[in-house]
């Protein structure tokens, strides 16, 4: 076995809670199995956690719901043998072949931000090396690897969750970043746990970070790039535009070539974040970009 799981969705598959999203992902991870392994002995930690912790909560609530005499004791051993054959039954049917559902997945191979708009209009921006995937069908369950900023469109019946390593981001409308083990809010509220945590509610200016397999909430705010600032250019040299938005947003850009700082840029720009920016500069401009560490490099189209 190769991919790995969040033993968040182990539990809830066992419930019968996953969604078709969470169901394709987890069939993925089942048809790593080579087909002489026990797939139970191929589990990391956290995920023997999540069999273990369902087994024991099923087999407790089986000797707690018998009372526990001596006339009874025939019934409470039937009802834990009764769940043995549960836990016996997974291990089959985990074995069993399964059929996946379709994926749709992107994957930023560039050297700089990769916007994707989704089926129910919500914004992302993959950066280097990022991919999300989801279910045909099911575009506000989504799957991240790497790092990405979100923008929800809202829809109070259907929340927009993100499964991220161990970590499960759950909103309705709003705009956060997603790096590695840390999910921090721009706009809106946010609800984060990690495997059987209880809920993190989060909101602008806070983020939480995982930490020992346990999510710490604290102040903080997204990278500059992802704050929202007005900013207006009327004819302006792009030299002085990149001094203004590192200014601004707080962050490193600088030209490839000093020729490009001449060129004249003229734009009005309201509540919009640094991304957004550099589209419409790669637009106008003819120009591209690169994120190399904690610097943008802007650079000539070829």
């Amino acid at each position: 076995m190769k991919n790995k799981i969040p033993p968040e969705l182990i539990h809830k598959y066992l419930q019968g809670q996953c969604s078709q999203q969470e169901e394709a992902i987890i069939n993925t991870w089942y048809e790593s199995f080579d087909g002489d392994t026990d797939p139970l002995t191929g589990l990391t930690a956290e995920e023997q956690q999540a069999v273990k912790q369902l087994m024991h909560s099923r087999i407790k609530a089986c000797i707690k719901a018998v009372p526990v005499v001596r006339k009874n004791r025939v019934m409470v051993y039937a009802a834990i043998a009764a769940s043995l054959l549960l836990f016996i039954g997974i291990r089959f049917w985990m074995k069993a072949p399964t059929k996946s559902t379709p994926l749709v997945a992107y994957r930023n191979a560039s050297h700089g931000l990769m916007k994707q708009v989704l089926p129910d209009s919500s914004i992302v921006w993959l950066h280097p090396k990022a991919r999300l995937s989801y279910a045909v069908g099911e575009t506000r369950d989504v799957h991240l690897e790497g790092d990405a900023f979100f923008e929800i469109a809202k829809d109070p019946a259907h929340p927009f969750i993100v499964y991220s390593g161990i970590i499960v981001t759950r909103v309705l409308g709003t705009s956060f970043y997603i790096n590695g083990n840390e999910v921090s809010v721009v706009s809106g509220k946010v609800a984060v746990h990690a495997t059987a945590e209880e809920e993190i509610i989060l909101l602008p200016q806070q983020k939480a970070t995982l930490s020992d397999k346990a999510l710490v909430k604290e102040k903080g705010a997204a990278p500059g790039i992802w704050q929202q600032h007005s900013v207006s250019f009327d004819n302006v040299p792009v030299k002085e535009v990149v001094d203004t938005l590192n200014k601004v947003f707080n962050t490193h850009i600088r030209l490839e070539d000093k020729k490009m700082g001449t060129y004249l840029f003229k734009a009005d720009f309201t509540g919009q974040n640094l991304a957004a920016i550099l589209e419409i500069m790669e637009q106008s401009l003819e120009v591209t970009y690169e994120i190399t560490n904690n610097e943008i490099i802007l650079k000539y189209q070829h």
